[in-house]
Formats: C-alpha cells, structure tokens, sequence
C-alpha cells in the first residue's frame, strides 16, 4: 500500500512538476467498526493523501513518511465525506478530488 501511494504520489508531482502532491487514498472504513469485518456492503471512503516531496530525502526516510502520512488519514476513515468537504475548505460545487 505505501509504495502504491509512493509511487503514484511521485507521478503525480513529475506530471504536475510540484514538490507536493495531494490525492484521494481509499479507505475500506471498517476500521473502528465493532464486528466491520463480518458486514456486509460498502464501507468504502476516500480521503486525501497529502504527500511532500523532497530532494535530498533517502527513498526509506520518504517511504516511512508516506505511510506515517497513511495512517494519520486512516484514523479518520470514519468521517461523513460531508465532512471531509466542509474540512477541505473546496467550494461547493466543485470536486474535492479531481
């Protein structure tokens, strides 16, 4: 999962040539649930990644930051994604991912 997120997040900043890149991670939400793993139907979310990128960092030290990063978000997967657009600050009307 971290070197996916890595992965695209480099591409992300080489096709948009910016040092910092933010993108939807999909969550399964199940987390946190008590018995969420035996339900049934939908649990999924998406919450944005943030992602810096930086020069001089050892591709390690980058990647443990990508997943430190991860599992900050995932501690919210819970959120209504009504929420995560009023947090995100995007007017109404446009996409909060694109």
């Amino acid at each position: 999962r971290t070197l996916v997120a890595g992965a695209w997040a480099l591409l992300l900043a080489r096709n948009s040539d910016r040092d910092e890149v933010t993108f939807g991670l999909v969550r399964s939400g199940r987390r946190g649930v008590p018995g969420g793993a035996a339900m049934i139907g939908p649990f999924a979310t998406a919450l944005p990644l943030r992602v810096v990128l930086r020069r001089d960092d050892h591709a390690a030290e980058w990647l443990a930051a990508v997943h430190a990063a991860q599992e900050v978000t995932g501690a919210h997967e819970q959120v209504a994604p009504a929420d995560v657009r009023r947090w995100s600050g995007v007017p109404a009307g446009r996409p909060v991912f694109e």
